[in-house]
């Protein structure tokens, strides 16, 4: 395995101010490197670097840090990897337990689904927030409907003294739209597709 590195520094962003007494002589006093999940491929396991640095102003001493607009803030993985999440998720519709797995094995990106839900809502959340006023003229967006089915499917042999069941038509999974917006989700039994097709 891979690993490349790149580098991002708060020492590129230096402020001209102190943000306290608006003095412009600045010192750096303290730095750390924080390192994120960037995105990879199979065979390369790629880090983003940050140097987070600690300014102090030498007129008052007040001591602070800035937000590197080249990074997201506190966060352990770098923003193309969220920008891949978003597209495959609230774009294209894909389960967050699928792109979670895709991650790992493609881009070598160890990330939790409970992560990944939690960014999705906050997504949803900034671009509701984000949304056009009164202007007549914003183009209209129309919110992504996801539904999301994880889960295990094994085929069984039906039982012999079981009247529903249906050994020639296997069992469907059904979507419709309930009068409210919702959207529901059952099986229909062989029976059930009997007796309409009589109807």
């Amino acid at each position: 395995m891979v690993v490349e590195y790149t580098s991002v520094s708060d020492k590129d962003f230096k402020p001209i101010n102190c943000i306290a007494c608006g003095h412009d002589t600045l010192a750096c006093c303290n730095h750390k490197i924080i390192d994120r999940q960037d995105l990879g491929t199979p065979t390369v396991h790629r880090i983003q670097q940050h140097e987070k640095v600690l300014w102090k102003c030498k007129s008052c001493g007040t001591r602070f840090s800035i937000i590197n607009p080249k990074i997201d803030f506190d966060s352990s993985f770098t923003s193309d990897v969220k920008i891949y999440v978003f597209k495959r998720v609230l774009e294209n519709g894909d389960s967050t337990t699928r792109v979670a797995a895709d991650l790992k094995t493609l881009h070598n990106v160890d990330v939790d689904v409970s992560t990944l839900l939690d960014w999705i809502q906050k997504k949803k959340e900034q671009d509701m927030n984000a949304k056009p006023g009164t202007n007549a003229r914003s183009p209209r967006t129309k919110e992504a409907t996801v539904i999301c089915l994880d889960g295990t499917f094994k085929a069984v042999t039906p039982k012999k003294n079981d009247p529903g069941s249906e050994k020639d038509e296997p069992s469907c999974l059904h979507l419709t739209r309930l009068k409210d917006g919702r959207l529901a989700a059952y099986w229909e039994s062989g029976s059930e597709k009997k007796k309409r097709s009589r109807s």
